[in-house]
């Protein structure tokens, strides 16, 4: 919960306030009125008849109200004016995050929007050789504007994160004019596109093998989000993180076939961060697969277009 200077100072004020009206209550029930009653039980002894009596009626209302003062003060809520302008902030707080959220959601889906946007330009050109420069790099305009807000989308908030869509061999169909040699691979899938703020790589991603990300979650083909201590076994050793772990939580989800329920591949997120990613993360990430399942399939016919034309 965030306060800010203005509540801080209000909570202070309060609690002051509480705090000098205890002492203050304690030095009139522990001092004043014991010594009052001391004086009236003197007077008590010495007098007789009516003034006796009016004595002893005072020495009465004055141990009720000792006794009252004393049990207001034991079980009696002093901070309750703190209290409550602490639980006023932390509803306001809530709000507050409320609205980022619903902000950052906005955002999120207008990103979404320009992708597909981007991906219609890119695939619905009248000519056929849009595909010619390889898959990797047609696919990146589309998903840099994913890329370009990635905090806001997808909840990441450490400078060390990739992206990275692996299918399954022969699911993306090779540039002849580009792609020459085979892709990298973790069988039975290959590296089809990476991006990474650091520089991660594509070696450092296919040397974990069967323990990257986009293998555990491909033999699971359901989305997924994990951190190291959840996978011990695999990212961790004597209770340290091995030395070619390049992450410390990451998120995947399948891509799927067009039109089919069929997965081909898998979308992986990653990153260093031990903070949680955004809540909807894997929601963000199953949209952003569909947009990659289009792509996919425009592109291997636009492939196929340029052979028939060739």
């Amino acid at each position: 919960m965030h306060i800010d200077r203005d509540q801080w100072s209000t909570i202070k004020t309060d609690l002051s306030w509480a705090h000098w009206n205890r002492i203050s209550a304690l030095i009139f029930t522990g001092a004043v009125l014991p010594i009052v009653e001391s004086l009236l039980a003197s007077l008590l002894v010495a007098s007789t008849g009516t003034i006796a009596a009016v004595v002893l009626g005072l020495i009465i209302i004055i141990a009720v109200l000792h006794v009252i003062l004393m049990v207001g003060i034991i079980c009696g809520d002093g901070n309750g004016s703190a209290i409550q302008t602490i639980n006023a902030t932390e509803l306001a707080s809530e709000l507050q995050g409320t609205q980022a959220e619903l902000r950052r959601r906005e955002i999120a889906y207008r990103s979404f929007r320009k992708a597909f946007a981007k991906l219609n330009n890119e695939v619905c050109r009248i000519q056929y050789d849009w595909c010619e420069n390889g898959f990797s790099e047609e696919l990146e305009p589309i998903l840099a504007i994913i890329k370009s807000d990635i905090q806001t989308i997808l909840g990441v908030c450490h400078p060390q994160w990739t992206l990275e869509v692996f299918c399954d061999f022969d699911a993306v169909e090779y540039c002849p004019k580009k792609e020459t040699d085979l892709r990298p691979h973790i069988e039975p899938l290959e590296l089809v596109y990476h991006a990474s703020e650091r520089n991660v790589t594509s070696d450092a991603i296919i040397e974990l093998g069967s323990r990257s990300p986009a293998f555990v979650s491909r033999q699971h083909n359901i989305a997924m989000e994990k951190t190291l201590g959840e996978l011990k076994e695999l990212y961790l050793f004597d209770g340290k993180v091995r030395g070619d772990v390049y992450f410390r939580r990451w998120a995947s989800v399948p891509i799927f076939v067009i039109c089919q329920e069929e997965s081909q591949g898998v979308l992986v997120l990653t990153t260093m961060q031990e903070e949680p990613l955004a809540d909807d993360v894997l929601d963000s990430l199953e949209f952003i697969a569909a947009i990659v399942t289009q792509f996919i399939s425009e592109f291997n016919q636009c492939l196929r277009s340029t052979d028939e034309q060739g």
